[in-house]
This record gives C-alpha cells, sequence and structure tokens, in this order.
C-alpha cells in the first residue's frame, strides 16, 4: 500500500512521519481559534468546524490573509509545507 513506509526498520504510516505530512493553520481573524489539522501530502484535507465569531457570519477559508481564492474542501490537499487559512467575515 502507499499510505506505509519503512523508516528505520519500521513500518509506519505515512502520516505519522513529518516528511510525509502537511499541517494547515487556521487564523481566525477575531474568531475563535481552531486547532490545526495535519495529515498525509496530497490528501484531500477534511474540513473543521466552522469558527464563530460574535456579529459576523463565517463565510469561509482562504489562501491567503487578502481573502481572494477560498480554499476547495473536496479538492485542495494538504501541502507539502505548512500553511495558513484565513477566515473571511460577513
Amino acid at each position: 500500500a502507499t499510505n506505509w513506509v519503512t523508516y528505520a526498520s519500521y513500518i509506519y504510516p505515512i502520516s505519522e512521519l513529518a516528511e510525509y505530512a502537511g499541517t494547515i493553520f487556521f487564523q481566525c481573524n477575531g474568531g475563535n481559534a481552531i486547532k490545526q489539522i495535519k495529515g498525509a501530502v496530497g490528501a484531500v484535507a477534511t474540513e473543521p468546524t466552522a469558527p464563530t465569531k460574535t456579529g459576523f457570519t463565517f463565510a469561509g477559508w482562504y489562501k491567503e490573509a487578502a481573502l481572494t481564492n477560498a480554499w476547495n474542501w473536496a479538492s485542495d490537499v494538504y501541502p507539502a509545507t505548512n500553511i495558513t487559512l484565513y477566515a473571511k467575515w460577513v
């Protein structure tokens, strides 16, 4: 299977080794904190529970602080390097 790797004579799930895991951090822009998620590079990430912010409606996660390009949870994947997604509020 392609989800396992041998390292130092032990077999590990690829997502357990740092070089095979991507981490997505969340900048909530004033909303409650959302814990980072980690997964196998190239795997589709599972969307976390939406943050909340008093007086605002959450309008999705974006790939940059300028909130230009929305993250697509159906097709965007865990990156080879750590990234941060930014919350948009309306």
